[in-house]
């Protein structure tokens, strides 16, 4: 009996150590004195430190941040931050770091301050990769390596060929009677024992088995539900681990809980579509070009001018749509493409529609990303202006005539004046040689001929006086 206890512990061992040794994440633990106590060969990639890691244990990395803080994009802001995280003593989860090259990492804190004999500092380095499995050489490492393991956030299984469990961490399962329990045991008997379908231990060992007859990693995505009915996501691999001959002895279990991953996807794609179905809704032509000018999206509009399908233009340049100004739109378009801007004067563009009607729009362009791919688009925005053209060349041709009405009118007008003013000026002037002559003369005449010729004035002045008033008025 005890010999099968000792076979069991070594086999566990010996998978815990060749895990942490090749875990895709980077794992330094230290203790309280800032001695290493373990570090992987990732962490040593990582900080690119040529040696061994097995050279590093016993070494002192109390400088170690500021000799690796090049390595960041904010080097202060590093140093500044494991300072803290060493004077708080609080557990860190999921830092996000951003590197020189701009890739980001994400880094764990956990002090471990309970056991007595492993007090120290466990920091994590994750990069998301594939995670194997760990060998270990003594019973009393494999304590050790357990409380690393135990620590690492993520779900940690060891399983042998029949799916049954060698190794569980307390990430994976938190109750220690229960995690001790399936020791030995399948996901089968889990449901059995907490009373829960068996629909996930048959989903969980249908993967298992691929993993097996591929002899390859296998990932999946999992979703689960707490008591409280909220979504659990978790993104789950079974590594198998080959012997010398290539055929499975183990399989390493990993998962990581990616509901925060999840709901921000859910919210991107929540977003994306409100904005899709805003730009359904918008009156504008709204079509989207890769780099080659071609048509990868349009809204209902497009479809509604052309009389096209999705099917009918995509793959088409744009170019083979328009009809008039299509090399200065072409000129813009690539502009645009080369610099993000386009300093060349937008002009119109004329189009048919689906009834050969030619129609005139105005444009402008815009950068476009889309959620599930990084290619570079252009969207383009037509606004349909033929209507307003063509009320503005009715107003031209209106304000034309006016014009020309004015004009007739001004002619009229100084025709009129001129051929009133004439006559009242010869009949003035006569009036007035008449008057001096008859006052010339003297007498009984000059005084009856003065009673005429005032008469004659006065309505003279006063026929000049409604001619400037009717003119006025005109």
């Amino acid at each position: 009996m005890e010999q099968n206890v000792s076979h069991t512990g070594t086999k566990q061992l010996t998978g815990l150590k060749y895990l942490l040794n090749n875990i895709s994440h980077a794992l330094l633990f230290e203790t309280l004195d800032n001695e290493i106590v373990f570090v992987n060969q990732q962490f040593c990639e990582l900080f690119q430190i040529p040696l061994d890691p097995e050279l590093l244990i016993g070494a002192d990395c109390s400088k170690s941040a500021e000799t690796s803080k090049h390595f960041f994009q904010n080097p202060e802001a590093f140093v500044e931050g494991i300072r803290k995280i060493y004077a708080g003593k609080v557990a860190v989860l999921n830092e996000e770091l951003v590197l020189a090259n701009g890739r980001s990492i994400y880094r764990d804190y956990k002090p471990l301050l309970d056991d007595p004999e492993h007090k120290g500092h466990l920091w994590i380095y994750k990069n998301f990769n594939e995670v194997r499995s760990v060998l270990a050489q003594t019973q009393e490492q494999k304590f050790f390596y357990e409380q690393l393991l135990n620590n690492i956030p993520a779900d940690i299984a060891i399983f042998d060929k029949e799916h049954k469990y060698l190794f569980l961490n307390k990430t994976a399962v938190q109750n220690d009677e229960i995690r001790q329990w399936m020791i030995g045991k399948d996901d089968f008997d889990f449901c059995r024992h907490t009373n829960r379908p068996s629909h996930l231990a048959v989903y969980r060992r249908g993967i298992f088995k691929e993993a097996l007859d591929s002899a390859e990693m296998v990932e999946f995505e999992e979703t689960n539900y707490t008591k409280e009915g909220k979504k659990v996501h978790n993104l789950r691999r079974y590594y198998p681990l080959l012997d010398k001959d290539g055929k499975v002895n183990q399989v390493i279990g990993y998962g990581v809980n990616i509901t925060r991953i999840k709901e921000r996807e859910e919210n991107l794609m929540e977003r994306e579509q409100a904005l899709k179905d805003l730009v359904h809704s918008m009156d504008q032509v709204v079509v989207t070009l890769n780099m080659n000018g071609q048509i990868k999206y349009a809204n209902p509009k497009w479809e509604e001018l052309t009389g096209l399908q999705m099917h009918e233009y995509g793959s088409q340049k744009i170019g083979s749509f328009i009809r008039r100004g299509r090399d200065a739109f072409l000129r813009n378009l690539q502009a645009f493409i080369d610099e993000g801007k386009s300093d060349i004067p937008a002009t119109y563009i004329y189009l048919n529609d689906h009834s050969g009607v030619q129609r005139v729009f105005s444009y402008y362009l815009a950068n476009f990303s889309n959620y599930y791919t990084t290619e570079k688009r252009v969207a383009v925005f037509l606004n349909d202006i033929t209507a307003r053209l063509m009320v503005e060349r009715k107003l031209k041709r209106i304000a034309a005539e006016e014009r020309r009405i004015n004009e007739m009118k001004s002619g009229f007008i100084s025709l009129v004046s001129h051929e009133l003013r004439t006559p009242l000026s010869v009949i003035l002037a006569s009036t007035e040689l008449i008057e001096m002559l008859a006052a010339k003369r003297g007498g009984e005449d000059a005084a009856g001929t003065a009673k005429y010729t005032d008469r004659i004035i006065h309505q003279v002045d006063k026929m000049t006086q409604l001619m400037n008033e009717f003119l006025f008025l005109s």
